[in-house]
């Protein structure tokens, strides 16, 4: 099914008989605006079925939240999805702006860090940007994780690529023969000042060294 709307306007006909003009005014529906809507739906209408949809909507990006959820989350009432490949990439992406963003706020990027660990290790379920935010992070590695992503990408629905995922964020979580956990984000690992493993005698060695700028009690690594 396909479904189209478009913004209604009022526009004048002139027409012109035996040499009388005649001015009307009609209601005309505009082709071409810009705020023009569509949706191409298909699947099982019933209870147990699911339909999908691919949807036109230039006001998807608006910054107020009502408009943008205006057609999809309201008329339509459905929700975005994207592809796993896309999503990974885009909260790949999201991930190491928000690492650099915070740069300087060790709480924050702890949040940061923690949301890579337990993302790299989730199993089937289906994730969000947004849904990553609200579970890891607090207001200001929330702001900077959510600073790259449109407000309609936070929200759809992705199923992790985790390959994908190590490739493009990089980041790796040793854990030491004695227990003691190193944590190396992005391009730390292999670079002068960073982490760096090498094998020696059949086994890796991890070797860090580099100034303490802060020093942390915890109970939990």
């Amino acid at each position: 099914m396909l479904i189209w709307t478009f913004p209604q306007q009022e526009v004048f006909n002139l027409t012109v008989q035996d040499g009388h003009p005649q001015l009307e005014m009609l209601d005309a529906f505009n082709r071409e605006s810009s705020i023009r809507k569509a949706a191409l739906l298909e699947g099982a209408n019933d209870r147990t079925g699911m339909l999908t949809a691919k949807v036109l909507d230039f006001q998807s990006t608006a910054a107020e939240k009502s408009v943008a959820d205006l057609w999809i989350a309201k008329f339509l009432h459905a929700r975005l999805q994207m592809s796993d490949t896309e999503g990974t990439q885009l909260l790949a992406r999201a991930l190491r702006t928000a690492h650099t963003k915070t740069r300087g706020n060790q709480a924050a990027q702890d949040e940061i860090n923690a949301a890579i660990s337990a993302v790299r290790v989730s199993t089937g379920k289906r994730i969000s940007i947004a849904g990553v935010a609200a579970g890891y992070m607090s207001e200001i590695a929330e702001a900077a994780f959510l600073s790259s992503v449109r407000p309609e990408e936070s929200t759809a629905a992705f199923t992790l690529d985790h390959d994908r995922f190590d490739r493009l964020i990089q980041f790796k979580r040793f854990t030491l023969a004695s227990g003691v956990i190193v944590s190396a984000p992005f391009v730390e690992i292999g670079v002068d000042g960073g982490v760096m493993v090498t094998e020696v005698d059949g086994r890796r060695i991890l070797r860090a060294e580099g100034e303490i700028e802060e020093e942390q009690v915890r109970t939990r690594g």
